[in-house]
């Protein structure tokens, strides 16, 4: 459908060379393909695409050097280069989201009024700024987010209930927080999580669906917050804001009943209020909260078959978060019960089977494990990919973890290493099972390096997940480390 947009448009250019719209639409089509093309991961030909987009673009602009939207083009394309370029080629990302900036400040200084060209200044700030923080470049990564910060608080406040406003606002400010963290400012990290909360939800108007992004961004902040309070042994104030969390969430049901995934997210909720009751040794408290999480879930999906049909994607998604919630309550069999019934093919089913194969690999009941079945079913869901709102690689993870079940040692390493080539980035729950993989096949010091980066990323991120806790009881005991608190892992007989 893009080829085709961009080659009418091509045709209608040609055929009426003094109207200059019918270039621009041209542009905005070889846009929109090279960023279908770079999502595919054709990086390649989403390049060809956006410096054809680029050179027509400039051309406009030279022609029309009054029109401030074609200088807007331009930048457009040249914002889209640095996110295409940000992973393979940081310096010529930088170039490009600098030069998109500069176009941008350039038309905000003509239309200082414009509140699109304002927002479109702190877009490229707030990408800009998420290159400078990947690369270790903080203080510049700083001044950018407070830049991005300046630009959008002032959109959000003349349009109080644009939520991609306000969720643009709310990753500038996690971001920050994140900037501020790494420097030693911890005070400063949390005032920026909790504004971050703010921005996001302190208008949302009755009957609003939020986009999924709005919602992830969300939950970026909250872990944030949440794993700074953790570490500082703030448990009162991590339960205060679970409790605040819960009053949002049903506030939000109440006023948009329609909308599931406020529904879905108190009941998340109630789940991680009761990990806080139950480390804080109050069980009986711990096992109200996730009794109404519970609750909430079943009723919810009652809900949604009466209203939308049992095949309803919207469905199949009840009944996998309850599933999941069976799952962390251990009730394993009535997981796997609501999985199978929800096993039917297209996307929003890869991610249930993608879920169900996470299970079948890593039950902490090995009886209830089903390592062959999980490689199938994983191998299903990555055909399809994740939904925006998960990493790009999450289902290649879940497939590489799979494939080490079912003692595939080097399928489960080219697995995981599509899930970084894919994300940039990695986690304990990859590094575990990259290490145990290494360890299979006698690769002992690519091993070691695995486990220890995963030890490093837990300790800082997730010391009490006790999921990973188990990953790294099991890595541990097969490669034979004895750790020593605050040093780096060893080997028995080191």
């Amino acid at each position: 459908v893009l080829r085709r947009a961009v080659a009418l448009s091509e045709k209608l250019s040609d055929e009426f060379p003094l109207t200059p719209r019918h270039r621009e639409r041209l542009v905005q089509a070889r846009k929109n393909l090279a960023y279908a093309l770079a999502n595919l991961g054709r990086t390649r030909d989403a390049a060809e695409e956006y410096r054809s987009g680029l050179a027509l673009a400039e051309k406009l602009a030279d022609q029309f050097p009054t029109e401030p939207g074609y200088h807007e083009l331009q930048a457009g394309i040249l914002h889209l280069q640095g996110y295409l370029l940000a992973n393979t080629d940081p310096p010529e990302a930088e170039t490009a989201y600098r030069r998109a900036l500069a176009f941008r400040v350039r038309a905000l200084a003509e239309s200082p009024h414009s509140h699109m060209s304002r927002f479109n200044v702190s877009w490229s700030q707030g990408d800009l700024a998420d290159l400078l923080r990947k690369h270790g470049r903080l203080p510049e990564a700083e001044d950018a987010y407070r830049q991005a910060i300046a630009h959008c608080q002032p959109v959000v406040a003349d349009f109080p209930y644009r939520l991609n406003y306000r969720s643009a606002l709310c990753h500038y400010y996690a971001e920050l927080g994140w900037v501020l963290e790494d420097t030693n400012r911890s005070d400063d990290a949390e005032q920026a999580y909790r504004l971050a909360w703010a921005a996001a939800t302190d208008k949302v108007a009755p009957g609003a669906d939020p986009p999924l992004f709005w919602f992830s961004r969300l939950d970026e902040s909250q872990t944030r917050l949440v794993n700074l309070l953790t570490r500082a042994g703030r448990t009162p104030e991590v339960e205060a804001h679970y409790r605040q969390a819960l009053v949002l969430w049903q506030k939000l049901a109440e006023q948009s009943p329609a909308v599931l995934e406020f529904r879905h997210k108190q009941a998340e909720t109630h789940q991680l209020l009761a990990g806080v009751l139950l480390a804080d040794n109050r069980p009986e408290e711990a096992e109200q909260a996730t009794a109404q999480g519970i609750t909430l879930l079943e009723e919810t999906l009652a809900l949604t078959k009466t209203r939308l049909g049992s095949e309803h994607p919207d469905t199949v998604k009840c009944l996998s978060n309850l599933a999941n919630a069976y799952k962390h309550t251990g009730r394993f069999a009535d997981a796997i019960a609501l999985h199978e019934e929800a096993l039917r093919p297209g996307p929003e089913i890869a991610r249930i089977q993608n879920n169900f194969a996470w299970l079948l690999a890593t039950n902490a009941d090995p009886r209830l494990r089903d390592p062959d079945l999980a490689v199938r079913l994983a191998t299903k869901a990555v055909a399809f990919g994740p939904p925006g709102s998960m990493p790009t690689g999450s289902y290649w993870h879940t497939l590489g973890v799979a494939q080490y079940r079912a003692g595939n040692w080097k399928e489960s390493l080219a697995a995981l290493e599509k899930t970084f080539e894919l994300q940039q980035w990695a986690t304990s729950w990859d590094w575990f099972f990259q290490a145990m993989a290494h360890w299979q096949l006698d690769e002992k010091d690519e091993a070691r390096k695995s486990y220890d980066k995963a030890v490093e990323w837990m300790e800082k991120n997730k010391p009490d997940d006790d999921e990973l806790r188990r990953f790294r009881a099991e890595a541990a005991e097969l490669l034979g480390v004895k750790e020593k608190t605050g040093q780096a892992s060893q080997p028995d007989g080191s």
